[in-house]
């Protein structure tokens, strides 16, 4: 698939509007900005070894903040203390956030760490999404256009020394299109099985993406020249070449019912 297809709604008629390989390839520094400051890296620290578990979104909700990401990313954690989410302030000091709490259901694969907001998490370039920069109506984004962009932390892209106890990360921004939503279990079906379309504006075969269950998706809105996030990259079916995403409203129901319902 080459160009996209946006549905624009009128007053008596939806009107198809075709965005070319060019518009897409030049809103990624838009894109690569907005998402990475809400991208973090998962971490699994114990016995004086490091392993990459999977991305993460932060969100603050309800004046509370979140990193969100998939149950299948933590399963292995028994302790909240094990899990790493580094930053960097001021450019060079690397840091890792305080998880104040750890709750994830395996079957529906939803996870929430609590974080507590330390003072100079302010000076990282990382911040926590605000609810309104989120579209809850993931049937209604879908019925008018097929345009999705990802941003996570592929595998390939995380190096490990575990005898200097340091790391390094790189990201993958890309985008994809809508290959189906299921309506009778919520969950969006995003075309792997060709090309995607780097931030560089080249098309690449399709990469490794295991690693980047957890992060942020996010649609883009034509008629407001804006992205927001509809949901979270959750599996890759490599045999039926989907991508899986499940609506950002089950994480946000997920929130509402184990960090808040006793207040």
């Amino acid at each position: 698939m080459r160009f996209i297809g946006n549905l624009k709604e009128g007053e008596m008629f939806m009107e198809e509007i075709i965005i070319g390989h060019d518009k897409l390839a030049s809103m990624f520094p838009e894109f690569k900005e907005l998402s990475g400051k809400h991208l973090v890296r998962i971490l699994k620290i114990k016995d004086s070894k490091i392993e990459a578990l999977g991305s993460g979104g932060l969100l603050k909700y309800k004046d509370r903040y979140f990193v969100i990401t998939n149950a299948h990313v933590i399963k292995g954690v028994e302790d909240k203390g094990e899990i790493g989410i580094p930053y960097i302030v001021n450019d060079d000091c690397s840091f890792s956030m305080e998880v104040l709490d750890m709750k994830f259901n395996l079957p529906d694969d939803i996870a929430v760490l609590e974080i507590n907001l330390k003072d100079n998490f302010v000076r990282s370039k990382l911040e926590f999404l605000d609810v309104c920069f989120m579209d809850t109506d993931l049937k209604g984004y879908v019925d008018r256009t097929n345009i999705l962009y990802l941003h996570g932390y592929p595998s390939g892209g995380t190096n490990i020394d575990e005898d200097n106890m340091g790391i390094e990360i790189e990201t993958l921004p890309y985008c994809t299109f809508v290959a189906e939503f299921d309506e009778e279990i919520g969950s969006l079906y995003a075309y792997i099985n060709d090309e995607v379309i780097t931030e560089f504006g080249d098309y690449i075969p399709t990469p490794v993406v295991t690693g980047m269950s957890g992060s942020f998706v996010f649609g883009y809105y034509l008629e407001e020249s804006t992205f927001r996030v509809i949901g979270i990259l959750t599996a890759w079916h490599i045999e039926d070449e989907r991508l899986e995403i499940y609506p950002i409203q089950e994480f946000i129901d997920y929130i509402d019912k184990n960090y808040f319902s006793n207040l």
